[in-house]
């Protein structure tokens, strides 16, 4: 960087040492699809600004953008090869930068239920609840841990995010009511769907764990379970104060989770800028928000300990993501 800007390198000693241990770039590419060149471009642009993390969102109801070798027919036409991604994974890895995978569920599935519509989630009518894997079916948690298993030995250990964000509409009984019943039945009196979702959640860490990986997973419908604690060893991104109920970021930090700040205020680049997210700006990132700065509550941005600001604070935050959603 001196050298580009100057054309020589002062002498003395320089140190490179950002507050955020984690700077980390998602990108969806399972809406739209990237060609390799075009990734392995926004690895070089990563490193250079030093960011050390690329989270690869490769699952969604609109597509799944890796060819799946043990279950073929969920896969988009234009879907990366295992061959591309362990290119990607080798070339971020050579310039310090890791990429990390992203397979959300048990929501976010429909492209690739659609090659499995016995395992969707059904309504009390019995209709399919949209993207949504039935986590009562073992067959249907069977079929996730085959994808587990899969890319885990694709990508290197370390972060995994699974997900677990806009799983069902838990305030509908129409469409939660079988999978309260089943948890009720698991879990005991007072377990509704949020159980369900908390022990599919934990079910799957516990797979990672055992290939090497870390869970990650985002904050909405986290620890809003009755019956089934979350993992406290899983790691929480969080990105926004919806739906109404939602802990706050000091909630879950109070019970030991390490928190990635994915602040949809700020953070989320969202193509076409769909339901209301407009596109940041890098000035304002830079005045308004660190990664202490939490979506806002009651307009105020919620404030946790972080970095130089609070240098004598123990702090949970990991650091910051800066989300490429590519809904249009």
């Amino acid at each position: 960087q001196q050298l580009g800007a100057h054309g020589a390198v002062p002498g003395g000693r320089h140190e490179f040492a950002p507050d955020s241990p984690l700077r980390s770039v998602h990108i969806d590419i399972a809406r739209k699809h990237y060609p390799l060149d075009e990734l392995l471009r926004l690895v070089r642009e990563s490193a250079w600004s030093g960011i050390t993390e690329i989270e690869l969102h490769f699952s969604e109801n609109e597509g799944f953008a890796i060819e799946s070798r043990s279950h073929p027919g969920i896969a988009s036409a234009d879907a990366h090869s295992h061959d591309d991604i362990r290119a990607l994974i080798d070339f971020a890895a050579a310039l310090g930068v890791r990429i990390t995978p992203s397979l959300d569920m048990p929501g976010h599935l429909d492209h690739a239920l659609d090659a499995h519509p016995d395992l969707r989630l059904r309504d009390a009518a019995g209709g399919e609840v949209f993207g949504a894997l039935d986590v009562s079916n073992p067959t249907a948690v069977d079929f996730a841990l085959d994808l587990v298993d899969e890319y885990a030995a694709l990508f290197e250990p370390g972060a995994w995010n699974l997900g677990a964000d806009e799983f069902v509409d838990f305030g509908d009984p129409f469409e939660v009511g079988g999978l309260d019943a089943w948890a009720a039945s698991e879990f005991g009196a007072g377990a509704t769907a949020y159980d369900a979702q908390t022990w599919f959640v934990n079910l799957v860490a516990e797979r990672l764990a055992e290939h090497g990986y870390a869970a990650r997973v985002w904050s909405d419908g986290m620890l809003r379970a009755g019956v089934v604690e979350l993992d406290p060893g899983i790691e929480v991104a969080y990105w926004s104060q919806r739906p109404p109920g939602a802990v706050p970021a000091a909630g879950i930090a109070q019970r030991g989770h390490p928190l990635v700040n994915v602040n949809d205020e700020f953070l989320y680049f969202v193509l076409g800028e769909r339901v209301e997210y407009y596109y940041p700006s890098g000035e304002r990132i830079l005045a308004e928000w660190d990664a202490g700065t939490f979506p806002s509550i009651g307009g105020a941005p919620e404030r946790l300990p972080f970095g130089a600001a609070d240098p004598a604070a123990p702090s949970l935050v990991r650091g910051g993501m800066f989300a490429i959603w590519s809904d249009v």
